[in-house]
């Protein structure tokens, strides 16, 4: 059985931050986006923990809700998510990469994919989204890139972490992994998926993380709570999140902040890359059922 999280879950310019220290800082913050277990969609301010409803993940074609599994923004600004269920069925479910309007949550296209991922995340240097899949029945964990134009995935490697949890880059382009079970939080190396420990929360059921500024944000089902992880690892709690007017079901399941330009202050180091230019597949023309 995979371990995925089910039911719990064209070309643009954008520019991508590429800094040498860990969560290198950006001039200003953007806003996490989260996706819950009922497929609601929206933005949670990382200081307030303020939630703002945008819509529902929903799919153009029908109208029903997708369960994602876990989403990432593009360089292209487009959103895209995974639902990495084993086989094909109803409402999104099945080994699919999404693209969303972010200003809306509406799907735009959807392509199959050979994988079941659990989740990815945006690589700010280029562009290039990565991906993680874990199999309980066989003891596997694997990471994966996906080509900025065709999207086609590439194998990075098989990784010793196994887990539902969650993934994400920070600014200077290192990739972090939070586990579900233990609340480890390791760096993957992204040439060869080899991990690291870089800080032990304590903290189980992560299911979101987000690097904001200088900091990992984590977002856990238990007590729908909120931690912070800062660049010598050390973490904190930063209280409660409500994406479900006090509905304690609605649930975070992913979380990915929005590639934007920063001007950087004055010793900062942050340095701004050239725009990355993405495509996208042609619409699908098979009506699905």
């Amino acid at each position: 059985m995979l371990m995925t999280r089910r039911n719990l879950f064209p070309t643009v310019a954008a520019f991508a931050l590429f800094a040498s220290a860990a969560f290198a800082c950006p001039a200003f913050a953007a806003p996490i986006h989260v996706f819950g277990s009922s497929s609601q969609y929206g933005t949670i301010e990382s200081e307030t923990g303020a939630y703002t409803n945008i819509g529902r993940l929903t799919d153009s074609f029908n109208g029903a809700s997708i369960p994602l599994s876990g989403f990432a923004f593009g360089a292209d600004n487009n959103l895209y998510g995974v639902t990495g269920i084993d086989g094909s069925g109803a409402n999104g479910e099945g080994n699919y990469l999404w693209r969303f309007n972010p200003d809306t949550g509406v799907s735009t296209d959807r392509r199959d994919l050979p994988i079941p991922l659990v989740t990815i995340a945006r690589r700010p240097s280029d562009g290039r989204l990565f991906g993680y899949t874990a199999d309980a029945d066989t003891g596997n964990a694997a990471v994966y890139s996906f080509d900025t134009t065709t999207f086609a995935p590439t194998f990075v490697g098989t990784t010793d972490v196994i887990t539902t949890g969650a993934l994400t880059f920070d600014n200077s382009s290192r990739l972090y992994l939070a586990d579900s079970f233990n609340g480890n939080v390791y760096r993957v190396d992204t040439g060869n998926a080899q991990t690291q420990l870089f800080s032990e929360t304590g903290v189980a059921n992560i299911t979101g993380a987000a690097v904001v500024g200088n900091t990992l944000e984590l977002f856990s089902t238990d007590g729908r709570t909120r931690f912070r992880v800062e660049a010598d690892g050390s973490f904190s709690p930063a209280g409660t999140y409500d994406i479900g007017g006090g509905d304690p079901g609605d649930l975070i399941f992913g979380a990915a902040i929005a590639p934007f330009a920063v001007i950087p202050e004055a010793g900062s180091g942050v340095l701004l890359l050239g725009a990355v230019s993405l495509g996208w597949w042609t619409t699908r023309r098979v009506r699905r059922s």
